[in-house]
């Protein structure tokens, strides 16, 4: 049996970092994995690169899309084809620490009880923001910050097959946040975890959600998510006041972050 599948969705993926992100997984110090790319539609350049690698690499299965059909969709069809105890998450603007899998492999055998597993990682922008994001490997903290904000990066993911079953896995109505959502459920049956090294960079290009007009439905999407799950646990007055003041918090940065780079955009010409 194979102990990881790694799993990426492509949408108009950039082909420099595209190969990058595929180099960082390819090149991991554990060899006993599986990579599934779901191509969601894109270019030719990208298509005929995708088709290199799966010649050259027998780890890799590449899996089409008819049609776009959006991450959450593209990350459901590429776990359905996956044969690993673990399951792991990379994004195509994302690149991975050499030892990243290896590090989060270890963990996992030695902590069966955890459901789901992030890093720290750096998080850094194409006009100068850099910041490596630690959160501390505390579970319950974790849990309470989900509430307030996102702990675990997509991409630096790994989680156990058999309880992401369990939960039912991501939810195909959530076309973003569907990692926030996911987080939720599998803290419920077990615990969340993170490996304290930066094992991650995190890239947010021009293409990246975050950074577009979608941000703003990311956050109330966000909302929702937060809502429905407090009141499927302990209905908490602090939990609400937190999850009012973190929406707040990323609606106000979504609304100042264009205006912001583009003055740090002009300072750099």
């Amino acid at each position: 049996m194979i102990k990881v599948s790694i799993i990426m969705s492509l949408h108009n993926a950039e082909i420099k970092i595209l190969k990058e992100s595929v180099k960082s997984i390819l090149e991991q110090s554990y060899k006993d994995f599986e990579f599934i790319i779901v191509d969601d539609i894109n270019s030719d350049k990208v298509i005929s690169y995708l088709n290199e690698i799966i010649e050259k690499d027998k780890r890799v299965l590449l899996t089409k899309n008819k049609k776009n059909i959006g991450l959450t969709k593209s990350l459901i069809k590429g776990i359905q084809f996956a044969k690993g105890q673990y399951l792991a998450r990379q994004d195509a603007d994302d690149v991975s620490s050499r030892n990243r899998i290896e590090a989060q492999v270890n963990y996992l055998d030695r902590n069966p009880k955890t459901a789901i597993l992030g890093t720290w990682y750096h998080e850094k922008t194409d006009y100068g923001y850099s910041r490596i994001k630690k959160p501390r490997n505390i579970s319950s903290d974790l849990e309470k910050d989900l509430f307030l904000k996102n702990p675990i990066c997509h991409s630096s993911s790994m989680f156990q097959r058999s309880l992401y079953n369990k939960t039912g896995g991501y939810n195909a109505k959530y076309k973003t946040c569907q990692d926030l959502d996911l987080w939720f459920k599998l803290s419920r049956v077990g615990k969340i975890a993170v490996v304290e090294k930066n094992l991650v960079d995190r890239n947010l290009t021009n293409s990246s959600l975050s950074l577009s007009y979608k941000s703003y439905y990311q956050v109330f999407n966000a909302l929702r998510i937060r809502m429905k799950h407090l009141f499927k646990s302990r209905f908490s007055v602090r939990l609400f006041l937190l999850i009012i003041i973190g929406t707040i918090y990323h609606f106000l940065i979504t609304l100042l972050l264009p205006p912001l780079r583009a003055i740090k955009l002009i300072f750099k010409m």
